[in-house]
């Protein structure tokens, strides 16, 4: 849930069409992946993402090798925290697991699913990385309600997907 007091203007909306370019581009991704594993149910999922992680990773490694200053780079411990668990466990299981799920559920609940990714990163970054203490009581009721809408849609889309069979 967003309160605007007036219409915004300026670099705000280049985000926005960047949040909904990408969305779209998860959205199809998930969904392809559902059709595509369905047809080819003997291959399994973890062989699909090594290829996937291993392209991720030779991409990465050629954009990082010609735009990154080397010499300037200096990374903290908490940094390298943060990589690690952005990495392994947000990109790595995080995509695997909901790829997985992409699989086995009905599109009105990965549609819903799909909006659950922005809360989902705020509650990561205000629990697992300690900025629970930069929220005020207004943002957090916002996230809060905005997760309970968001987990209604869910169970809605089970719902009717259970009444259609």
């Amino acid at each position: 849930i967003i309160k605007a007091k007036a219409v915004p203007s300026g670099d705000i909306w280049i985000g926005f069409m960047l949040m909904q370019g990408a969305g779209l581009a998860f959205a199809f991704g998930q969904v392809a992946y559902r059709d595509w594993k369905h047809k080819n149910w003997q291959i399994k999922d973890r062989n699909v993402f090594s290829l996937l992680t291993m392209g991720g990773t030779l991409c990465a490694a050629c954009f990082s090798s010609l735009l990154t200053d080397w010499s300037a780079l200096e990374i903290n411990p908490g940094q390298w925290k943060s990589i690690l668990y952005l990495g392994f466990v947000a990109s790595g299981l995080g995509f695997f697991l909901w790829n997985k799920g992409a699989t086995q559920s009905n599109t009105g609940t990965l549609a819903a699913c799909n909006n659950t990714v922005v809360p989902l990163a705020v509650i990561c970054s205000l629990f697992l990385f300690g900025e629970i203490e930069n929220i005020n009581t207004d943002a957090l009721l916002t996230l809060i309600t905005g997760s309970i809408l968001i987990f209604g849609a869910m169970i809605i889309g089970q719902k009717l997907s259970k009444s259609k069979t």
